[in-house]
């Protein structure tokens, strides 16, 4: 599509597309030649913290200075060398012919909105359908009022209770505030669960009602009730590692085999420190 498009776009012809690892290179060889402004520094941010700084003020169409106080605030002081950066490797990319992950964006953004291409794009869509909502950013949602404004019909899915990655600076408050971007959408429920038990979703409703803003829904499940789980707060890491291996232990005693055991985690290194743990207290 972009090459389709590319002069249109200002696009050089047979650009290249960056992956992360080796936009962080080009962002560091950028680092290299202001070197001699960041004497001095010891802490001045390496690539990938200025990429994802980059990344983020791009993503989120906010200004460098704000991504600085989310992500680094400790370099605060140091936001005009940052920009001065960053300003260099937009302008390499440019004279190498090279676009990243972030320009991807940019330049369909710039197709959606732009008068010529945009309906051309639109006309081969009747319906567009996004999962996992809560974690567009704000480039994708220009993108897809841009595409919608010539017609295609719009379905999003999405759980504000589930926005735990934040990729690209995506936030879970585009879902929450889709309705005032999207008028006329009509807002559907799913609160029936085929996956656990009604005991389980009691625990569940009840964090969520917690949260100080989203959703409110009442997840009801179609299975038995079940037994009552246990919702344990824990300080840190190393402390949910011995809760859950004195349980394990304790339930051992109590004369379930460890073969009938199981630790759920969401990631496998998740367990790296668990693992540690059980190996060193000589639990297979």
């Amino acid at each position: 599509l972009l090459r389709r498009h590319a002069e249109s776009l200002g696009l050089p012809e047979g650009f290249s597309v960056l992956d992360q690892s080796d936009a962080a290179d080009v962002m560091d060889l950028v680092r290299q030649e202001h070197a001699s402004s960041l004497a001095g520094r010891r802490r001045f941010p390496r690539k990938a913290t200025l990429l994802d700084l980059y990344s983020r003020s791009v993503n989120t169409r906010r200004p460098l200075t704000d991504s600085i106080a989310d992500v680094a605030p400790w370099c605060a002081d140091d936001h005009e060398q940052i920009a001065a950066i960053c300003r260099g490797y937009v302008a390499r990319k440019r004279q190498l012919g090279l676009v990243d992950f972030d320009d991807l964006l940019l330049y369909w953004r710039a197709a959606a909105l732009d008068e010529g291409i945009g309906p051309q794009l639109a006309s081969g869509l009747d319906h567009i359908c996004v999962d996992e909502y809560q974690d567009v950013n704000a480039l994708q949602v220009d993108i897809l009022r841009a595409l919608r404004g010539h017609g295609p019909h719009l379905t999003v899915v999405g759980d504000d209770a589930q926005a735990v990655y934040g990729f690209r600076g995506a936030s879970p408050q585009h879902l929450l505030d889709i309705d005032r971007v999207f008028a006329d959408i009509a807002t559907v429920k799913l609160e029936g669960n085929y996956r656990s038990s009604q005991a389980i979703l009691d625990v569940a409703n009840a964090v969520s009602d917690a949260a100080p803003k989203g959703f409110t829904t009442r997840l009801r499940s179609h299975a038995s009730p079940g037994e009552r789980p246990q919702l344990v707060r824990c300080a840190d890491e190393d402390a949910q590692v011995d809760a859950v291996c004195e349980q394990v232990l304790a339930h051992r005693e109590e004369g379930v085999a460890l073969r009938e055991q199981a630790v759920l985690v969401r990631t496998a290194h998740h367990s790296d420190l668990l693992e540690l743990e059980l190996s060193r207290r000589r639990i297979p």
